[in-house]
């Protein structure tokens, strides 16, 4: 009985870990979106507004690559809801952070924490149609 209580805990945990992370997914028509780091895009673009992109991971299991591409779908998604089909970045930022609050330095792009790490990116654009 004490291994089938440890195997369904075990089972139980992983569960609840695994959705602590759902990566946000292009809505259909967004993945034409381009992103872009001018200040201005270049052309006769019209600006629509700011928007933003967010992707958190509470579970730690997901790595900051995968959270910033989640980041980046959300920042397309937000742009093409407006009508755009251009986003100039502002600004971002994402990194981890420990149990205790304080940043844990990874570096962009890659990397696993441990499970009482956050992970997280934020990016801020401004939407424009271009096209």
């Amino acid at each position: 009985m004490g291994k089938i209580n440890i195997s369904i805990s075990v089972a139980l945990a992983m569960i609840l870990l695994s959705g602590c992370f759902k990566p946000i997914l292009l809505a259909e028509g967004a993945e034409n979106v381009e992103v872009i780091r001018e200040s201005i895009p270049q052309g006769n673009c019209k600006k629509l507004g700011e928007v933003e992109g967010y992707s958190k991971d509470i579970s730690g299991i997901a790595s900051l690559k995968n959270i910033k591409t989640s980041a980046i779908n959300d920042l397309k998604n937000n742009a093409f809801a407006l009508g755009g089909d251009t986003v100039s970045i502002i600004d971002s930022s994402g990194g981890f952070r420990n149990a205790g609050g304080s940043m844990i330095n990874t570096g962009f792009g890659f990397g696993y924490v441990a499970s009482n790490s956050t992970g997280e990116y934020h990016i801020q654009g401004v939407a424009y149609k271009c096209k």
